[in-house]
């Protein structure tokens, strides 16, 4: 439940910042989303190119990258923002290592983000397209958000 994610996130001790560098979205792209894809997915995981990801991280992205309470970077989400509407396009955790995800690294970013649409103003944001089956995580996850 979110409830408990959050239990679990405050612990950790997070914190977030947005960064415009060009050298963290090397860095995210590289240890964040790419490895949580190939270990998410495996063969079957449609990876976004990091040509792609720049182009968009160039034009609109917001980056946001979450530390843990040593300053490691555990975690990140790339998002895209355009009118009133704050886009979620990629995450990931540092080297694809699910224990970050058990303890909050991924629920972080989420909550980091929308905090940050909150104090931009932004009138909506856009989780993405899941598809509608109760066994399905990311339906799962974006339901516990209430997203429709």
């Amino acid at each position: 439940s979110q409830r408990r994610n959050l239990t679990i996130f405050s612990r950790e001790n997070y914190t977030c910042h947005r960064t415009d560098s060009a050298e963290d979205i090397d860095f995210f792209y590289e240890r964040l989303y790419l490895p949580m894809v190939q270990n998410r997915y495996k063969d079957y995981g449609a990876v976004v190119s990091k040509t792609s990801l720049k182009q968009l991280f160039e034009k609109r992205g917001l980056l946001m990258l979450v530390k843990d309470g040593s300053g490691e970077v555990v975690s990140g989400g790339l998002n895209y923002a355009r009118h009133n509407v704050l886009d979620a396009l990629v995450n990931g955790v540092r080297d694809g290592d699910t224990s970050l995800v058990r303890k909050g690294a991924l629920t972080a970013v989420h909550y980091f983000v929308i905090e940050h649409a909150f104090q931009m103003g932004v009138r909506c944001f856009d989780v993405g397209v899941g598809v509608p089956l109760l066994n399905d995580g990311v339906y799962q996850h974006n339901r516990e958000y209430a997203a429709e």
